[in-house]
């Protein structure tokens, strides 16, 4: 057994080493930022989605006191487990649906970092070992900055050091021109976003000596003795090829630091959060809704004097006993803008019309598939004395069941034909 664990602690000690190495996070590279960002946004629905299950899976322990509760027969607590594990059931074939889809839908051009060699990933800083980078490389050294090691003293050129001239690299170069490095190993300096990002559309004669050979004429760097001369440095910072390398640099850095914000930890976890509380809020609505069906088909009335004694109201708080979605719903009502519940009158009132919508927009398609049917209209005073117009619509479906339906009821002013016909009901 203890020979066990030291070989898995070997492996973990391992693992860790490599991973101090890469100093990065093993994730997808992708060709463009829109992809990227596409991609974590997925990631979030899926994440979201599994919050939401883990939410209502431990809702699961509440039928463990339902069980031993008197006021709940043995059928309805059947019932009521069988509606939550199909609930569950539902949540988990539509996360598994989630998942193949975005399969198949991403790219085939999508690698993970570990494709990449870990030579390519933790790549030299030294200015003078390449000036062709990917896109990992490119996150990498831009987040580091230029290169510009302090030496205790840099090398000296003895030609120019003979002639009393400027005769080596100056550390003071740094703070006058933020973007210059410097490369020990050619003893020369470069240009950082020249070196990255040069070569580009619109660069024109690129120097070279600046992002590949590297610059070492010391005495010319701050222009000549005696002359009014700009010096190397100056000529290139000021010059179009180094502004074009410049905006492409700036551009990139701006871009990384917008993924990264999106990429943050805590930012990816309240977004994951957010459309937890969206499936588990749907869910509760989807309730709410269902209760205004139930009390449509039975033709009860919704409220009562008061909107605490209404059918509607008691309807949705004894199902907040047992359905775990509507009883957060209420719970958490004063934690959402506004102390929003969807139970007032007006709520009601649009659930109704929208319940109403969707069944005229059933029956209609029902009635053009029909063959054969026919149109009945006929008005008739209600409680308060008022004539109401009604059209009924009687047909055959493709099971050859004669059904009838309502599908108007109007006020109406007159008792001929012509009104009704004039307005169209």
């Amino acid at each position: 057994m203890s020979d066990n664990c030291s070989y898995i602690t070997d492996s973990v000690v391992t693992v860790n080493s490599t991973c101090s190495v890469i100093n990065e996070p093993v994730q997808l590279s992708f060709t463009t930022i829109e992809e990227e960002v596409g991609m974590l946004q997925r990631k979030n629905k899926i994440c979201g989605a599994i919050k939401h299950l883990m939410h209502q899976t431990n809702q699961g322990s509440q039928f463990v006191d339902l069980s031993v509760d008197p006021a709940l027969s043995d059928k309805c607590f059947i019932i009521e487990v069988g509606s939550y594990l199909k609930t569950i059931q539902e949540l988990v074939t539509d996360l598994i649906t989630e998942c193949n889809r975005t399969l198949e839908e991403m790219p085939s051009y999508l690698t993970t970092d570990n494709d990449i060699q870990s030579s390519e990933l933790v790549t030299c800083r030294d200015p003078s070992t390449k000036n062709k980078f990917s896109e990992i490389e490119l996150r990498y050294l831009v987040n580091e900055g230029p290169y510009q090691p302090l030496l205790a003293k840099f090398p000296d050129n003895e030609i120019l050091k003979k002639k009393k001239d400027t005769c080596h690299f100056t550390k003071k170069w740094y703070q006058e021109y933020p973007l210059i490095e410097y490369s020990p190993v050619t003893n020369s300096a470069y240009c950082f976003c020249c070196r990255l990002f040069g070569g580009g559309p619109g660069n024109g004669q690129e120097e070279d000596a600046w992002t590949t050979t590297g610059v070492k004429q010391w005495d010319k760097m701050k222009g000549s003795r005696g002359k009014n001369k700009s010096g190397k440095l100056e000529t290139h910072f000021k010059s179009d090829s180094h502004f074009l390398s410049l905006k492409r640099y700036l551009n990139f850095k701006n871009r990384r630091n917008n993924i990264d914000y999106i990429l943050d930890a805590n930012i990816q976890q309240r977004e994951q959060l957010k459309i937890q509380i969206a499936k588990s809020n749907r869910a509760a609505v989807k309730v709410l809704i269902d209760c205004a069906r139930y009390l449509s088909r039975q033709d009860l009335a919704f409220r009562g004097h008061t909107d605490e004694d209404g059918n509607y109201f008691q309807l949705v708080n004894l199902l907040a006993k047992y359905n775990p979605f509507i009883q957060h719903w209420l719970s958490d009502a004063q934690n959402r803008s506004y102390k929003v519940t969807y139970m007032s009158k007006d709520s009601q009132n649009e659930f109704i019309q929208l319940i109403g919508e969707i069944m005229l927009d059933k029956i209609l398609k029902e009635i053009k598939s029909a063959r054969y049917y026919s149109l009945m209209a006929d008005s008739t005073p209600d409680s308060n004395r008022q004539d109401m117009f009604s059209i009924f619509i009687r047909y055959v479906d493709e099971n050859l069941i004669p059904k009838e339906r309502l599908i108007s009821i109007k006020e109406t002013i007159a008792k001929t034909g012509k009104l009704p016909y004039e307005k169209s009901y």
